[in-house]
């Protein structure tokens, strides 16, 4: 059965704008769904794990994609939605080169900060243990709260917010709510928020250049410039030398013209046939 054009367009365009997003939401679907068939044998590859090979390599990008079971439904919906809003928005303004950059950045940086602070304060390895979307997701919505900071969004669909606002109540969730999930209590858990931030560090480095310095510049086509515009003599000293004679060949074509088509001058300065 052929295949009409316009069902080939779709398929064509899909990932035309946001690639990296769409990939990256469905990498968690699969990924979900592939931990319930194997029963969490797909997450051993995906969970960090320091200091154990091959998790302390592949677990730096490759934790936001474990996903505990069935009991994560929610989390998953929940995290794809928000890498879909507010990381595609992202990827449309940096491009997906940069996007991908940013993303892979924030996940190591992430990792790696929040085992310096268990290894100083905590002392318990299996409590570096990191697994889930949640530092991923809380980098990108400071990211573009950041970029994007007057901007009104409704919170859960009911409370019209800041993006600003946003992205401080991001910050402060993450703060308490990521040492508690590691279960950190007593009063090292507020010393080790501060190491939850790593991410949160990365999406601000990002967008504050980008905003202020743009050092991260957008991806844009620009059109070649006109060479021989650029080196026309008039821009040079021998182009303002030759102006007056220039000028004089240019009168000199205009009265042969005129003596050509009969064109009578009149004391007013105008012509006439």
């Amino acid at each position: 059965m052929a295949v009409p054009q316009s069902d080939w367009s779709r398929g064509r365009n899909f990932f035309s704008t946001m690639p990296v997003t769409k990939v990256i939401v469905g990498l968690m679907a699969i990924s979900f769904l592939a931990g319930i068939l194997t029963r969490g044998a797909v997450n051993l590859y995906l969970v960090y794990v320091p200091f154990i090979l091959p998790n302390m390599l592949t677990g730096l990008i490759g934790h936001p994609f474990a996903f505990g079971g069935q009991d994560d439904l929610i989390n998953l919906l929940i995290s794809g939605l928000m890498i879909y809003w507010f990381g595609g928005s992202l990827e449309r303004s940096w491009g997906p080169r940069l996007y991908i950059a940013f993303l892979v950045t924030a996940s190591a940086i992430a990792a790696l900060v929040w085992t310096a602070g268990i290894f100083v304060f905590q002392q318990d390895p299996g409590t570096a243990v990191i697994a889930g979307p949640w530092l991923l997701v809380a980098s990108v919505i400071v990211a573009w709260a950041w970029l994007n900071p007057e901007e009104t969004i409704l919170f859960w669909f009911v409370l019209p917010l800041k993006a600003k606002w946003i992205g401080w109540l991001d910050i402060v969730l993450l703060f308490f709510l990521f040492p508690s999930m590691h279960h950190v209590t007593g009063p090292v858990l507020f010393i080790l928020g501060f190491f939850a931030l790593g991410g949160v560090g990365v999406a601000y480095a990002f967008a504050r250049y980008h905003r202020d310095w743009a050092w991260i510049l957008r991806p844009q086509y620009r059109a070649r410039p006109n060479r021989r515009v650029l080196h026309h003599p008039s821009s040079s000293v021998a182009g303002a030398l030759l102006r007056p004679w220039r000028e004089w060949q240019r009168r000199r074509r205009i009265a042969h013209l005129q003596r050509t088509l009969h064109i009578e001058e009149e004391d007013t300065g105008q012509s006439r046939w």
